[in-house]
């Protein structure tokens, strides 16, 4: 492929991108499509979406994609062009060339993250012991520091920051003290991303803070892991099938590990951005577990449930996986981040 022809390509595989994604827009000078995701529920407004595919620059620049919502990215070839559910052969040559150009280049663009070290650490007792006794309450648990200490949930956000060797803040410092503060974290899978919850009312912490959770990128990664999954030990060797039980936020799992399953052996991880197809994938493509049972806890307001979980059977009919659907039919609750006493769990199983 010449500059001439690649100048075609390039121009005929946005305009294709766009005639496929009604709210696509030019973003970066036309270097880059804004569109929705494909893999998590994106903004409730439509015109708004938070994936970002990058359109090549040159002859051995691959196409990649990235969501800032779940996280999902990688690089557009055939197959992601079929998974999306569109097709053309040409746009999928003229991939193929540009990617295996790139690939011989090594012109790679970083589309997954590393694992970061962190040393979680308490400083502060009394703020540690204030956050603690919110978890228990919530939940109905006795937890101790090193049951949180092993499910990855933080206390002292600056206090870690500095234990870690971080030098520098990702936000002001006025920021990172109130989240030091009035929040508890949870840290994500690559240790780089803590999901933030805030424990104190509203009209306390600044403005721009005062929602029930915040992210707080710890070396501004723009390719993190940002999923919250508790530490896990897996033994492949014995051929028996993983169990993951996945939910949508951090105390619904912590529930759902401290309440109901109580089963230290089995994968627990948590969504956030509701995108359970691509965290399952995650597994799939990182630690290459196949065999699996897997276990879904959606919200019973998350809109279009039904159809994520058809949708997330789908995808693992091929693999022969079993997949069963749990949701809290207490009445008046929404999930399963609350005490066992409020908890009715009803049970279906789509595999």
């Amino acid at each position: 492929m010449n500059k001439s022809e690649f100048k075609e390509f390039r121009n005929k595989y946005r305009e294709f991108l766009k005639s496929h994604m009604p709210y696509a827009k030019d973003r970066a000078g036309g270097d880059e499509l804004e569109c929705r995701c494909f893999y998590c529920s994106d903004s409730k407004n439509k015109d708004h979406g938070h994936m970002y595919i990058h359109i090549p620059v040159d002859e051995s620049d691959e196409s990649f994609y990235h969501c800032f919502k779940c996280g999902a990215s990688g690089i557009v070839n055939t197959s992601t062009l079929s998974e999306w559910g569109f097709y053309d052969v040409e746009i999928s040559i003229g991939l193929k060339t540009i990617n295996d150009r790139a690939a011989k280049t090594k012109k790679i663009k970083k589309t997954s993250s590393i694992q970061y070290r962190f040393n979680n650490v308490i400083y502060d007792i009394d703020l540690a012991n204030m956050k603690l006794n919110y978890i228990n309450s919530r939940l109905g648990t006795n937890l101790s520091f090193q049951d949180c200490y092993d499910s990855k949930i933080i206390f002292n956000l600056k206090e870690c920051l500095y234990a870690t060797g971080v030098d520098s803040y990702t936000r002001k410092e006025y920021v990172v003290d109130q989240l030091n503060k009035y929040f508890v974290g949870f840290l994500s899978l690559d240790n780089n991303m803590v999901n933030l919850r805030r424990i104190c009312d509203e009209g306390i912490v600044y403005s721009g803070l005062d929602k029930r959770y915040i992210n707080y990128n710890i070396h501004n990664d723009r390719y993190t892991d940002k999923y919250y999954v508790l530490p896990f030990y897996l033994d492949l060797s014995r051929g028996l099938p993983v169990e993951l039980h996945m939910s949508e936020g951090p105390f619904d799992l912590l529930s759902i590990r401290y309440n109901l399953r109580k089963n230290p052996n089995y994968i627990y991880a948590a969504v956030g951005g509701e995108s359970y197809i691509h965290l399952i994938k995650h597994f799939i493509l990182k630690f290459s577990i196949f065999n699996m049972i897997v276990h879904v806890y959606p919200d019973n307001d998350n809109v279009g449930s039904d159809e994520k979980m058809m949708k997330i059977k789908d995808y693992l009919y091929p693999f022969g996986c079993q997949l069963y659907i749990h949701r809290n039919i207490s009445p008046g609750e929404k999930d399963m981040g609350v005490p066992l006493s409020r908890i009715k769990e009803s049970i279906i199983k789509l595999l």
